[in-house]
């Protein structure tokens, strides 16, 4: 019997400002600055701007512990511990692909640009992602690099949540959020007027098998308002990330982990936020 599609939670206006899919390697250490020209090459007719970035720490999820930063323990340094991460930037700053020794990041985001429409999971993060992946993995073949051996991946959904529709302070984050109370006191003669919230869940497979950790991160903060004005615009921002290893060996394996990981934040992300904000979204599915 074919097994029908599983119906996500769907929204006609989410809001989502980036996406991030992300797959960590154990490092290539024969790669060097000069490797990441050369790839620029393969890249740049889509992303023609380049900026460096401090490399990423290597992480793995652990049951149970928090996660430990694995950091070279050796005072004399590889090239390929001295390769900072790439950014390849799109012109209008939507499409972001990241390159250090150990990983391989791609972003979608419209923080500069409100007007940028946001794509479906299936219908472009997903593509543009496996076919970016697999011209990187090429061009490790290329140019005689190594093995690409994923040990970790990584999907994350940016969302900010702006007053005006269902909320107008911090202190009604009852309205947006399930994991707040209404009954939270007025301390000190005020209400609360900045929140965070870390949450952590042990995500498993299919038959129950250790696979990593979805975390819910929600704050409170500011946007500097378009065109800048003297005013900030408060807002509340809500990350949903599951991190953990790939679901198999090689490339398919990666993919299985992000599909596995979109389903679980879409679904978080409808559980935990109020219908009353549904409605605002749009919410069709």
């Amino acid at each position: 019997m074919i097994q029908k599609p599983e119906k996500l939670p769907k929204f006609s206006n989410p809001p989502v400002v980036e996406v991030m899919l992300s797959a960590q390697f154990q490092q290539l250490t024969e790669m060097h600055v000069g490797h990441l020209g050369l790839l620029w090459d393969r890249f740049k007719n889509k992303l023609p701007r380049i900026a460096q970035q401090p490399a990423l720490p290597h992480t793995i999820e652990r049951k149970g512990v928090q996660q430990v930063p694995v950091m070279p323990t050796f005072s004399m340094m590889a090239p390929a511990d001295q390769v900072q991460r790439l950014w390849m930037i799109s012109e209008d700053d939507s499409q972001l692909v990241q390159v250090q020794s150990d990983r391989f990041v791609c972003n979608w985001r419209r923080y500069r640009n409100v007007n940028v429409p946001y794509p479906s999971y299936d219908g472009y993060n997903r593509p543009e992602f496996e076919a970016n992946f697999a011209k990187f993995r090429e061009f490790v073949v290329d140019q005689g690099l190594g093995e690409l051996k994923v040990d970790q991946c990584e999907a994350s959904y940016v969302n900010h949540i702006k007053p005006g529709k269902g909320w107008t302070d911090f202190s009604q984050l009852d309205r947006v959020f399930k994991g707040w109370s209404s009954a939270y006191p007025r301390l000190a003669g005020s209400a609360a007027n900045n929140i965070a919230c870390r949450i952590r869940h042990e995500v498993s497979d299919s038959d129950g098998r250790f696979v990593g950790h979805l975390f819910v991160e929600f704050d409170s903060a500011y946007a500097v308002p378009t065109p800048p004005s003297s005013e900030l615009s408060p807002l509340f921002q809500l990350q949903l990330i599951v991190r953990g290893r790939p679901l198999q060996e090689g490339a398919q394996g990666v993919m299985e982990f992000m599909d596995f990981a979109h389903s679980i934040i879409v679904k978080s992300f409808a559980e935990i936020t109020t219908p009353e904000m549904h409605k605002i979204w749009e919410r069709t599915q």
